[in-house]
């Protein structure tokens, strides 16, 4: 795998656009920002804050090294498939991205996005997906506490998800045929629709308002 360091924004390197860069491993922080119309193909980032802003790009089978927080901060209609996703606070505010076959275990990743899609994804580290809106998520594995939190206007289907405080004070959230095992699930949250669900737990959907609930188990382990 080749290496590349970039000049750093500010430094006189002007953004790169509409290129296909191709198993390479890029080190310095930074390394990409402000670049759109991209398509990394099997590449490597190290450096914090890789590839800030990007966007209308294509990454697949990429690594991102646990350096590399917030590696794609800010960035805009991004499409993620498959690699491996160890940086913490990666897609931190960023929009319009789809997440497939991708193993994320990073802390805090994609935190304040607005429309993503996650399908036949793995995700694991704490607060995970947390204030995220316009979700749509399909045969996903998300492990973490603190996991969609605040989530609102979203939908989750054929998944499993694992962890305390899951979807606490989600908001017009639709959960299908999905399996959750976990302490505290849906605290304070506010018109979440169940739907075939499976859920187990210590307490869930204590103080929970417009409930709705169809053809759920619910196994409540405080009571055992």
């Amino acid at each position: 795998m080749a290496t590349q360091n970039f000049t750093a924004p500010g430094d006189g390197a002007a953004p790169l656009a509409r290129l296909t860069l191709e198993n390479t491993a890029y080190n310095d922080p930074f390394a990409l920002a402000d670049c759109r119309e991209m398509t990394l193909l099997g590449c490597r980032f190290t450096g914090e804050g890789a590839l800030p802003r990007l966007a209308d790009s294509l990454l697949s089978e990429c690594v991102f090294a646990p350096t590399a927080a917030r590696a794609l901060w800010g960035g805009v209609c991004l499409n993620l498939q498959g690699g491996e996703m160890l940086a913490p606070e990666a897609l931190f505010r960023a929009e319009t991205v789809t997440v497939e076959r991708m193993a994320v275990n990073a802390g805090g990743f994609a935190g304040g996005c607005r429309e993503m899609v996650l399908r036949d994804a793995r995700f694991e580290g704490e607060r995970l997906l947390t204030l995220c809106a316009e979700c749509r998520a399909e045969n996903v594995e998300i492990l973490g506490d603190g996991a969609l939190r605040s989530l609102t206007d979203s939908s989750i289907d054929f998944s499993t998800l694992t962890g305390d405080d899951l979807l606490w004070g989600a908001r017009d959230v639709v959960v299908t045929d999905t399996v959750i095992d976990g302490d505290r699930f849906g605290y304070f949250s506010r018109n979440l629709t169940l739907r075939g669900c499976l859920i187990t737990g210590r307490a869930p959907l204590r103080f929970a308002e417009d409930l709705v609930l169809d053809g759920c188990k619910i196994v409540d382990t405080a009571a055992q």
